[in-house]
């Protein structure tokens, strides 16, 4: 960059104190769990919310001991219905409907087949789950639009933290974010396992979600501010690895009641906590918001930790680093400077993106209880598909750039989508493969568009920008369980809705500057030099062309 690079919070972690040794990872150790318990707290409606298949109960027919398929379903309840599962074959009845009884025998002579009505209790599949939400509170048929606002809660929720997150983690530091999102995240877990009112449990998910992208911005810039470049590409391979979400699978897996398991996601989620007191405050937010003395203790504590030992020369070399990024640093940027003429297209493009990935992420990830077979062991297949990731993000993102990646996530997303919409659903392996690779590609999307966005605004924005864009894709990501019932209209519909959009994404992102190997931006006029030196790269890369 042009600018001098011993003015640069990078210099002093590549070459005083070290940008990725023992100290860095130590933290990361410790602040990892921080994140996780978030994840816990983001999927448990998949489960606690679990709608298993169900029938009316026939009171001529049925017995404490009925199952869902019995030898008169044929002749007791309607077989032709409209399912909004665009993942498997529907069943062969109406799960809401039976036809009208003319007499109290279990015949089918005691039906009347011209007329049907709506159920009045239902018969449930527990094979899977004890209870649910669902069973609960029956919110299935008329009342299946309540379990599927809980996804629009949880995106209204997830849109408010968006909004407030990167502003709290700018303005008072990550850390602090954290903290505050952590103590809102597990009390309201764990009281949510026990409302019987759906009221209240909307209420308690709200506050929920709304603690949850303020964990996301803070952490992850956190962790981005504390290594330097080139030791990214493994801090992210690392924080990719699915740990998480395995420990998730095993907290479903022993809990197959929705009580017990928002009880048990809000205790492991808390044994975090005490990792919050061991981590120390952002160095790099620190200096650029008039901490300076502060900054530079964590610093030299980094140097103590990585084994360097700084000479009398090299302490008042990363005084006037500091000194320098305090006085250059702006304090009052906000989310309208985002929209500045340098910047206004590449921040267009990245909150398409991000609404993009964030409809077909979750539109994918919430719809994996619809897949055939049992929904823990293909929620631990889809787990088990993605844990090679973490080892493609060690190699390509820095071998390839930001850019390539992303557009890669977005093509694979969007075509994986396109597969999914034209494949007969009774090609069970095929919808299998279609739908991982989706899954998969909308994983490294997410990652690509919280890391590229980062590195492409400065100190005092970085989190706003992470927050508005997260933001806007929450207002979108509140249609995506309701883009799964457009299968009802037509079963290839909600693929479709989510491949196109992918492809264009993977288009756009072409336009995006690349950002690898390059320093984080202090100001935005550093910001701007990288969409500078991004047009000479491509320029000479023309010229050297045959």
């Amino acid at each position: 960059m042009s600018k001098d690079r011993k003015h640069d919070v990078d210099f002093i972690l590549d070459e005083l104190v070290g940008g990725g040794g023992w100290w860095q990872w130590k933290m990361t150790l410790m602040s990892l769990p921080i994140g996780w318990s978030s994840l816990y707290a983001l999927f448990i409606t998949m489960y606690a919310a679990y709608s298993p298949p169900h029938r009316c109960y026939i009171p001529a027919c049925d017995s404490a001991s009925s199952m869902i398929n019995e030898s008169w379903t044929g002749f007791a309840l309607p077989s032709e219905h409209r399912s909004s599962n665009f993942l498997k074959v529907a069943d062969d009845f109406d799960p809401c409907h039976r036809y009208e009884p003319v007499g109290d025998s279990c015949e089918a002579s005691a039906f009347n087949t011209s007329s049907s009505l709506e159920c009045e209790d239902y018969v449930w599949d527990r094979s899977q789950f004890q209870e649910t939400l669902v069973t609960t509170l029956g919110l299935t048929c008329g009342e299946d639009w309540k379990r599927r606002l809980l996804s629009s809660v949880m995106m209204v929720g997830l849109m408010i933290g968006s909004l407030v997150g990167g502003r709290i983690s700018d303005r008072f530091g990550r850390k602090t974010a954290m903290l505050v999102s952590l103590v809102t995240i597990i009390p309201t877990t764990i009281v949510g396992g026990f409302v019987p009112n759906y009221l209240v449990y909307v209420g308690l998910r709200l506050l929920t979600c709304s603690a949850l992208p303020i964990m996301w911005i803070a952490l992850h810039t956190y962790s981005l501010e504390m290594f330097s470049p080139k030791h990214r590409k493994l801090l992210f391979a690392v924080k990719d690895v699915p740990i998480p979400f395995l420990i998730f699978i095993l907290i479903v897996n022993w809990n197959r009641h929705w009580s017990n398991l928002h009880l048990w996601v809000g205790i492991v989620g808390g044994l975090a906590l005490p990792a919050w007191f061991f981590i120390p405050e952002s160095p790099r937010w620190m200096a650029s918001n008039g901490r300076r003395d502060e900054a530079e203790r964590v610093f030299l504590s980094i140097a103590a930790g990585n084994g360097k030992t700084l000479s009398t020369e090299q302490e008042k070399e990363m005084k006037n680093i500091l000194d320098n990024v305090e006085s250059e640093s702006e304090q009052n940027l906000n989310p309208l400077d985002m929209f500045r003429r340098h910047h206004l297209v590449k921040t267009l493009i990245l909150i398409f993106c991000w609404s993009t990935v964030c409809v077909g992420f979750y539109a994918l990830t919430l719809s994996a209880t619809s897949l055939s077979g049992d929904i823990v062991l293909n929620f631990a297949l889809m787990t088990l598909v993605e844990s090679p990731l973490s080892i493609y993000v060690y190699f390509a993102l820095d071998a390839i750039g930001r850019r390539w990646n992303t557009i890669i996530s977005f093509a694979l997303m969007g075509g994986s989508c396109i597969v999914l919409a034209c494949v007969p659903k009774t090609q069970t392996v095929i919808v299998f493969i279609a739908y991982f690779s989706g899954k998969l590609g909308a994983s490294l999307g997410f990652l690509m568009v919280y890391l590229i966005t980062a590195e492409l605004y400065p100190t005092n924005l970085r989190s706003q920008a992470l927050g508005i864009c997260s933001m806007v894709a929450r207002v979108f990501g509140m249609s995506a369980e309701f883009v799964t019932a457009l299968a009802v209209y037509w079963q290839p519909l909600p693929m479709l809705v989510l491949g196109v959009p992918g492809l264009i994404a993977a288009v756009l992102a072409a336009f995006l500057h690349e950002t690898t190997g390059k320093d984080l931006p202090q100001t935005m006029r550093e910001a701007e030099e990288i969409e500078e030196e991004t047009l000479d790269e491509n320029e000479n890369s023309k010229k050297s062309e045959p």
